[in-house]
């Protein structure tokens, strides 16, 4: 189940999102976590760094093009790697962070008060609704 996201591990084992989620943040779920987490330190902190590596390669990348003859020609930046490279750095840093609703999200909790929320709340009492004074 490692890396899936909730939603999918639910559907998998035939479990409610809910539940899934629940089970997730238990203190027990959350322990078994960080000793895997403890365990593996090292090799993941070598893995972090191997990958921001990588990225700062990808940052750099050129289009080298054989031709008929044997002959290399280096056509310059690779935008497209870059742009990749770019993207994984983007990932790799926001990772873990929560992410924060958008104009168009509708977060599935009716009790968190979002920017289209309150609007909705605000047009409605300009709607010619009774006023409190």
């Amino acid at each position: 189940m490692a890396g899936k996201a909730v939603a999918q591990v639910a559907r998998e084992t035939g479990i409610s999102r809910q539940w899934a989620s629940r089970e997730a943040q238990q203190p027990e779920t959350q322990v078994e976590l960080a000793t895997f987490l403890a365990e593996h330190h090292a090799a993941l902190r070598g893995l972090v760094a191997r990958a921001v590596e990588v990225i700062g390669d990808g940052l750099q990348a050129t289009k080298v093009v054989a031709t008929k003859e044997g002959d290399t020609v280096d056509l310059g930046p690779d935008h497209y790697a870059r742009l990749q490279a770019v993207k994984r750095l983007i990932e790799l840093v926001t990772a873990g962070q929560a992410r924060v609703p958008t104009g168009g999200d509708q977060p599935s909790d009716p009790t968190l008060l979002t920017m289209d929320r309150l609007r909705a709340v605000f047009e409605r009492g300009n709607r010619g609704g009774p006023r409190r004074a």
